[in-house]
């Protein structure tokens, strides 16, 4: 099931409401033990908990729970230690699925204001950073051009938190619009290509 040099996807199930989707790459497997390097600024772990690792299986995207035994700093990003247990199931409810951008540098236009950070984006929303003040459940108008293809339409403030003075963090949802809104296509697109660039690229593969 899991081979060294591996491209894996890992989440930390009571971190949030949304299953965030941290890219991983499997360094070695000993023993039914696996060593895992996760990607940039992946979540915070305590020893003992249970962790979620994602893949693509031979026919379609699978899940798989382990508990985590170490924690200890990589010269490219943490590297955790930890045992699979359980039966791999099947994870093709992707909609729910958070994806981390973190690394890639996306932006996008919130309202008025350009230059927002995308931190993560699903099948259905994506979170982003702004100065701007948003109450919940506010709709606002949204671009984002993600690979030279420009996504637009609208999307409700669903979460909200100010992460420093005067920098908030939302929670978008898109909306489906009778205007010929693509934001929402657009979303789905995106979730789906950066899932599997992150595996092939963490994979070794083209």
């Amino acid at each position: 099931m899991f081979r060294a040099d591996m491209g894996v996807f890992l989440n930390v199930p009571n971190q949030s409401a949304h299953r965030v989707l941290h890219p991983a790459t499997v360094l070695d497997v000993n023993n039914g033990a696996l060593t895992v390097r996760v990607e940039g600024q992946g979540p915070a772990f305590e020893l003992g908990e249970d962790i979620l690792l994602f893949y693509q299986g031979t026919r379609e995207f699978m899940q798989q729970v382990a508990r985590l035994e170490a924690v200890m700093p990589g010269e490219s990003g943490m590297v955790i230690g930890c045992r699979p247990s359980g039966d791999a199931v099947s994870a093709e409810s992707r909609q729910c699925f958070r994806v981390s951008m973190a690394a890639l540098n996306q932006t996008a236009i919130i309202g008025n204001e350009s230059g927002c950070q995308v931190v993560d984006v699903s099948a259905t929303g994506f979170s982003a950073m702004s100065s701007k003040q948003h109450p919940l459940g506010k709709t606002l108008d949204v671009m984002i051009d993600f690979r030279g293809k420009v996504y637009q339409g609208k999307a409700a403030v669903h979460g909200v938190r100010e992460m420093l003075p005067g920098k908030f963090r939302y929670g978008l949802h898109g909306m489906d619009t009778k205007s010929g809104g693509t934001l929402v296509e657009g979303l789905k697109q995106m979730s789906a290509t950066i899932q599997r660039e992150q595996l092939r690229r963490l994979s070794g593969t083209n």
